[in-house]
């Protein structure tokens, strides 16, 4: 458990470093063909993974407030000030994942989602607690691998998966930009 903390805090402490910029309107195409408009999405992510929960896109890179007050209040929200930009990182923590925010001129932008336990799942299915075989029928095995870590490459963004005995144990959405951060 304490493991499994520290990994969460340390993600959601690299984190902090990714940074994007941009304004501007796109549409989103749900697996149903349906276009579902994201207010004002910027540089966002939405050709690559996409967090999808109570009918609730969250999309890396977009605008925070629509998803907050789609979502309501967190559980718990955590803040502090950002090492990369002017202004304040967030954290909101709902029941099985937290969405991290950055700071810009246009308003708080999504910077990650880490899913923290199995009430929730990707899109495609995968949750903690899945095993390796479960990760490798869904996403395939074309993928990198930093210690524990696998990460899937799709539209300029990385669906994280945290591994510990060959089972999920946190999968973290993020912009692709993490990986040469912390390199």
């Amino acid at each position: 458990m304490k493991k499994t903390i520290a990994i969460i805090l340390s993600l959601v402490m690299l984190a902090g470093l990714i940074s994007a910029c941009g304004g501007g309107e796109e549409h989103v195409i749900d697996n149903t063909g349906t276009d579902t408009k994201t207010a004002d999405t910027g540089s966002a992510k939405t050709e690559g993974y996409v967090f999808e929960t109570k009918g609730v896109k969250v999309v890396i890179d977009a605008d925070m407030a629509p998803v907050l007050s789609a979502l309501g209040e967190a559980s718990s929200y955590f803040e502090e000030a950002s090492c990369a930009f002017e202004g304040i990182d967030k954290t909101y923590s709902y029941s099985g994942f937290e969405i991290k925010t950055y700071p810009s001129d246009s308003g708080d932008k999504i910077q990650g989602v880490f899913l923290t336990d199995d009430r929730v799942a990707t899109s495609e299915g995968l949750r903690v607690g899945s095993t390796k075989a479960d990760m490798e029928s869904i996403y395939g095995t074309d993928y990198t691998v930093k210690g524990t870590e696998y990460a899937f490459e799709k539209g300029g963004m990385q669906l994280r998966v945290t591994l510990k005995d060959d089972v999920v144990n946190l999968i973290t959405y993020a912009s692709e930009i993490l990986d040469q951060v912390t390199e």
